[in-house]
């Protein structure tokens, strides 16, 4: 019995179960493979994570703020000149900032902050205007009536989007905390509207802050003093126009209670009375070398005039030929022969690069009416050259002031004026700061993004990591696998 139940039940071999050293390292040669590939798949998941969030634009940290321009119109400043987000990112703008937050030189400000158009309510909008257009397929609407509803949409976020600025400044490589990063940010837009208010005054038109650079001698029986005089007085009357004309600065006053409109009337008398015949005299005199000179570059200045305005008659005419060609041509063919006798365009190098400048701004219509309105300035500008030789060469104007003394009156009268211009100025700039005292406001305040990418070095063990547990998932799963696979 005994011996039946040992035949049945033979005694279990312990040894011959037991792994060896050298099987298991066999076993370990033989996973070797398993363990190479998932540790390459495992590096390349990771690095292709790494990849797609670096080109979906993602940094590791950056501090983002929005505001919106209030005083730019147009993308240009209240002055005209051109406006530009990168005009925050000026050097004398990152200097100001630097020295207002008392920030290290060794900051690379310039490489970190990036500002580009956009409003935090865009998203918003984009989502408005995609539910609106499916709402209106599903109603069956009109193809027509779909593209106009799209272009409504996309014109207004497109109005959205520059009517205020995205600022970003990139933390991967600064070595700052988060509070100073967003001071960054926020301080930014007050460093550029201190900037450009004191250095490029950009809050007045060019033909008031020009006034400031022309000096006059207070002695006009110098030769020189006349000239600058004239200068002057002509620069005075483009200012205090540019004042009359702009709503902000209309309704301010010279210390002597005199608007812009009633100075220009004023400097108008005393250039036809008192001065033009005075510096007609001082031209006329043939050993005024300065005054000769000046003579001359008035004819001169003339015939530069004549000349754009001569180039600017034939492009008025090119113009209106190429669109009367447009409007005849057939519905169907070629369009007809030109007539022999059609105007062309032939200009010199400064006609042509400022026709080729219009062209590119505007339509073919708008660009025709800049071609007249161009054609009047020039008209008026050579009129008013005519009538100042004319004025510079009259005998009888001469002759009313040859007397001595003359010099010293208008010398006093003129130093007057040129108060009361000065006055009326000083005071439109304090206007224009106080009606623009800002030109954006907040839309949000700096906030501190943190992002799925890690920096470099991260990346970099994270990679690493990545590599070394998938190469040990491979080499236990390929250990594991001829251990728990079924004996034949």
């Amino acid at each position: 019995m005994d011996r039946q139940q040992q035949q049945q039940h033979p005694p279990h071999d312990s040894a011959g179960d037991a792994i060896g050293i050298g099987q298991l390292a066999a076993l370990i040669w033989q996973a070797k493979g398993y363990a190479v590939a998932i540790a390459l798949l495992g590096v390349i998941l990771a690095a292709l994570v790494l990849a797609a969030q670096s080109t979906g634009g993602l940094s590791r940290d950056s501090a983002v703020g929005y505001i919106e321009l209030t005083a730019i119109s147009n993308n240009a400043y209240p002055n005209g000149a051109r406006f530009s987000p990168v005009d925050l990112t000026d050097p004398q703008t990152l200097a100001h900032l630097r020295n207002t937050l008392s920030l290290p030189p060794e900051l690379r400000l310039a490489e970190a902050l990036s500002v580009e158009y956009g409003h935090p309510a865009t998203a918003a909008m984009r989502r408005q205007r995609d539910r609106t257009l499916a709402e209106a397929q599903d109603d069956a609407t009109p193809i027509a009536d779909l593209r106009s509803l799209r272009t409504r949409y996309q014109a207004r976020v497109d109005a959205m989007s520059r009517s205020a600025l995205k600022i970003r400044l990139n933390l991967a490589n600064l070595d700052i905390d988060e509070s100073t990063a967003r001071a960054i940010v926020d301080q930014l837009p007050a460093s550029w509207q201190a900037v450009y208010n004191t250095r490029y005054q950009i809050l007045l038109p060019p033909a008031i802050t020009r006034l400031d650079r022309i000096t006059v001698s207070q002695d006009f029986d110098q030769g020189s003093a006349p000239l600058a005089a004239d200068r002057y007085l002509r620069q005075a009357r483009r200012t205090l126009q540019a004042i009359n004309k702009d709503t902000r600065l209309s309704s301010v006053t010279a210390r002597n209670g005199a608007t812009a409109s009633e100075l220009i009337d004023e400097l108008d008398r005393f250039r036809q009375l008192f001065f033009d015949p005075f510096l007609a005299a001082q031209v006329s005199d043939e050993t005024n070398t300065l005054g000769q000179i000046f003579l001359t570059d008035l004819v001169a200045e003339r015939r530069r005039l004549q000349t754009l305005l001569d180039e600017t008659t034939r492009a008025i005419d090119t113009v209106a030929g190429m669109r009367r060609d447009a409007n005849e041509l057939p519905a169907n063919g070629p369009p007809a022969d030109r007539s022999e006798g059609q105007p062309t365009l032939s200009l010199s190098d400064e006609g042509l690069d400022s026709v080729i400048d219009l062209a590119q701004q505007s339509s073919m219509q708008d660009y025709l009416i800049r071609l007249f309105d161009r054609r009047l300035a020039l008209t008026e500008d050579i009129s008013s050259i005519q009538t100042r030789i004319e004025k510079l060469t009259d005998e009888q104007s001469i002759d009313r002031l040859t007397q001595s003394g003359m010099a010293e009156v208008i010398g006093k009268r003129f130093a007057a004026y040129e108060q009361q211009v000065t006055s009326l100025a000083t005071a439109a700039e304090a206007q224009a700061q106080r009606q623009t005292a800002r030109l954006y406001e907040t839309l949000r305040s700096a906030d501190t993004v943190q992002s799925l990418l890690p920096a470099p070095r991260q990346a970099g063990v994270m990679l690493g990591l990545s590599a070394v547990l998938r190469a040990l998932l491979g080499l236990f799963g390929g250990i594991l696998m001829p251990m728990i696979r079924p004996r034949g």
